[in-house]
Order: C-alpha cells, then sequence, then structure tokens
C-alpha cells in the first residue's frame, strides 16, 4: 500500500522567520504538516527532528476503519551543501471491525538533492529519493517487497510571504500492480506574527485502481527560529481517499 507522506511548503515559514526574528542565519524549513514537500534541504551538520500524531478514519462498503500515527518521526541530516539524508520511523495503530493491530511501521531512509534556485519563473526545484525495506518494521505493518518513491519539488516565492509549491513523482510498492503517482499543490501565507497557514490539494493517480483526491488545511506556529509546531485537517474528495484525517506535531533542529 502506498502511503502519503507528510510534507510542508517552506516558503511562507521562510518569509515570516526572516521578519519575525531578524537574524541572518538560514531560516528552519520543514517538511510537515502538509503533503507538499519543501525544495530546501537542511543545512550541513545540522540534525532536524519533526514528529507529530495523525488520526484518520475511513469508511468503505459500510465498515469504518481508524489508523492513529502515534509517533511518526523524520530525521534530517545535513550531509553536504544543498543534500540531505532522511531516515523516518513511526508506531501506529489500525482498527477496523473486530480487530485492531499496531505495531512499529518499517523504516525509511533516503535523500533530499537541490537543483536549481529560483530565477525568474524558473522554480527553486529539489528531487527526493526514499526507500522502504522490508525486513523492517512490525508483521502487521511490513511487506514481502521493499517499497519507495521518487518525487520532484518545485517552489516559488510570491512575494509578501506568500509561497506556492507542488510536488509529483512515482511511488511503488512491489505488489501493486501498475503504476502510481503522488501529486500535491500547497499554497502558504502569513496570518500575522509568528502564524503562517496553508490550503493545498495533493492524493495519488493510480494506474489500473483510480485516482484518490484530498483537500487540506492547516496552521503553522514558530516558537523560535529553531522550534515550530503545526496542526493540519484534510477532508476527503473522493470515494477512493480516506474520509478525513487530522494532526499536530512539533519540529526543531540543532547543530551537531
Amino acid at each position: 500500500m502506498i502511503r502519503f507522506k507528510r510534507g510542508f511548503l517552506g516558503i511562507t515559514i521562510m518569509m515570516a522567520s526572516v521578519c519575525l526574528w531578524g537574524q541572518e542565519r538560514d531560516p528552519m524549513v520543514t517538511d510537515r504538516p502538509d503533503m507538499t514537500e519543501s525544495a530546501v534541504s537542511v543545512a550541513p551538520g545540522i540534525w532536524q527532528i519533526e514528529t507529530g500524531f495523525h488520526f484518520e478514519v475511513d469508511e468503505m462498503d459500510g465498515s469504518k476503519s481508524y489508523t492513529r500515527n502515534l509517533n511518526s518521526t523524520l530525521f534530517r541530516l545535513g550531509v553536504l551543501p544543498g543534500f540531505e539524508f532522511r531516515l523516518g520511523l513511526g508506531y501506529s495503530s489500525y482498527s477496523f471491525p473486530g480487530e485492531t493491530v499496531e505495531g512499529f511501521e518499517p523504516l525509511s531512509f533516503g535523500f533530499k538533492a537541490e537543483l536549481f534556485s529560483q530565477s525568474g519563473l524558473r522554480p527553486e526545484m529539489a528531487i527526493l529519493n526514499t526507500l522502504v525495506p522490508s525486513f523492517t518494521g512490525s508483521s502487521h505493518f511490513s511487506s514481502d517487497s521493499w517499497s519507495g518513491d521518487i518525487l520532484s519539488a518545485v517552489a516559488w516565492d510570491l512575494g509578501r510571504g506568500l509561497g506556492l509549491g507542488a510536488n509529483l513523482g512515482v511511488a511503488f510498492d512491489g505488489e501493486s500492480d501498475g503504476a502510481v503517482f503522488p501529486y500535491s499543490s500547497a499554497l502558504g501565507f502569513p496570518l500575522g506574527g509568528n502564524l503562517g497557514g496553508f490550503v493545498e490539494l495533493f492524493g495519488l493517480l493510480a494506474e489500473n485502481s483510480g485516482p484518490a483526491h484530498s483537500g487540506n488545511t492547516g496552521l503553522v506556529y514558530l516558537l523560535s527560529p529553531d522550534l515550530q509546531m503545526d496542526a493540519y485537517l484534510s477532508k476527503g474528495l473522493n470515494e477512493r481517499a480516506p474520509d478525513w484525517f487530522v494532526g499536530f506535531g512539533v519540529s526543531w533542529r540543532f547543530e551537531l
């Protein structure tokens, strides 16, 4: 099963943090809470940890299922200028009629590499690659095959604290028949002070099983240049998408 990943359009918070804190250091840009991964990598020698709780409800054929990601965490380490290493882990609980299973999700690892800076109409751009080994995670959540994705991330600084970002990629899980193409587009905007918001459209375009489309909105609150809190709410826009989900999280960074 191809799973959505959390991300965040970093331009809004980048612009807000420059105005708020007036520091010359590069502001923190996170890859949560929305689905749109930023086109910005973590600076060399910096650890950035992004973690949160996610609750999802889906109804199919009259039966409801509930997914709880109790600790979905992404570790990002800046290795070289414009290049970071990424490690993801989490603990989840999944409930459906008559049964509940829980355990550790498979580990994921990969990288983000910046390709271009914004120049005129050309957006800022990065590429991300993620792999999920089949031999990690609890039995309820692991797979017999490796899975992963390759994703392009683009972003435009629109001025006045506005930012537009988009992702498009291809994902595989070693079990599904046909290709799956995750997509997303998010608009970030300032709300005054150290508060920012976003609206987003995202989904999966599956070659053989049909598309899944969802809408998403949320808030980001910057406690300091190195500490951020967030919350989000999403609604499925067609039958194949989860009915709705909510979540909240925190991100922070520090030097090694």
